[in-house]
């Protein structure tokens, strides 16, 4: 079985924005949007649907990692305080629908975080990373 969890947001207008001010406050945007897009939900109807088909493998695209930082340095330290957790979280639903699956295979391919974000905002070093997952279960 193969699934796109979706990232929840589209993070093209943060990576085309030319202005410092504009990436600033889209970055904000960005992370209150993930967390807006009810991702603990979808992980759990994710489940649902792994639990009725039972598939041996799973193959998952946009297990995304958010993770800020305060204050912002720009690109100085990465952001590590971890805000949104897509693989925990789907995990921890697959558990409750009492199915046993294990990552086998994390690809951290993608790792963006805005290099002029030096404001302290909220989300300041936003930092998106983890793009892929496959997961095997008992046969």
């Amino acid at each position: 079985m193969t699934q796109n969890v979706w990232i929840g947001v589209d993070v093209g207008a943060v990576l085309s924005a030319s202005e410092t001010t504009e990436r600033a406050s889209l970055v904000d945007d960005v992370l209150a949007e993930a967390i807006d897009s009810q991702f603990p939900d979808r992980a759990g109807a994710f489940a649902r649907t792994v639990a009725e088909h039972e598939p041996d493998v799973i193959g998952l695209q946009e297990v995304t990692l958010w993770r800020t930082q305060q204050p912002a340095d720009g690109p100085e330290t990465p952001a590590e305080d971890v805000a949104l957790d897509y693989l925990a979280l789907i995990e921890a639903a697959l558990r409750a629908e009492e199915l046993d699956y294990v990552a086998v295979a994390v690809h951290e391919g993608l790792s963006t975080t805005p290099a002029d974000r030096t404001d302290g905002g909220d989300a300041a070093g936003l930092r998106a990373t983890r793009d892929g997952v496959k997961s095997a279960g008992s046969c």
